[in-house]
């Protein structure tokens, strides 16, 4: 493996957590001021546990959209960290949270809670994947 592919995916994974992060504290603030839905009781262990998961989760997604940012960095328009900035808002908002606000928009019939999640994952998935762009195009550094 190239050295630029491991420093896009360990930049990628840094960022990652920090996507995560922010992800929890916008869903957590939606639920607080009512904004969404929350699936139950929204207790301090709950958002605790969600956080967790949650940056876990976007270490791994962060960790392979840095991979891919390494592949395609020559062909991402500008330099530092608006070149993090645009490939995060084209390819990780639209393949990540907007993804994920789809599958939850298709079993909306299942559990209103669901639309609501949809709807927080679409808006908190803007400022994460910024959150993420930035960090990313700041860590990057090619060959």
């Amino acid at each position: 493996m190239k050295n630029g592919y491991f420093k896009g995916i360990i930049a990628g994974a840094i960022a990652g957590i920090a996507k995560g992060i922010v992800t929890a504290t916008v869903l957590g603030l939606a639920v607080k001021v009512g904004l969404v839905k929350s699936a139950g009781e929204f207790t301090t262990m709950n958002a605790l546990i969600y956080l967790i998961a949650n940056i876990e989760w976007n270490i791994i997604w962060g960790a392979i959209f840095g991979f891919a940012f390494a592949m395609v960095y020559d062909r991402v328009p500008s330099k530092g960290i608006v070149k993090g900035l645009i490939f995060s808002l084209l390819f990780y908002l639209i393949l990540g949270d907007v993804r994920v606000a789809q599958i939850l928009w298709g079993y909306r019939y299942l559990h209103e809670v669901l639309l609501d999640m949809a709807k927080g994952f679409a808006w908190a998935g803007i400022f994460a994947s910024i959150t993420y762009g930035i960090i990313l195009g700041y860590l990057y550094k090619s060959d």
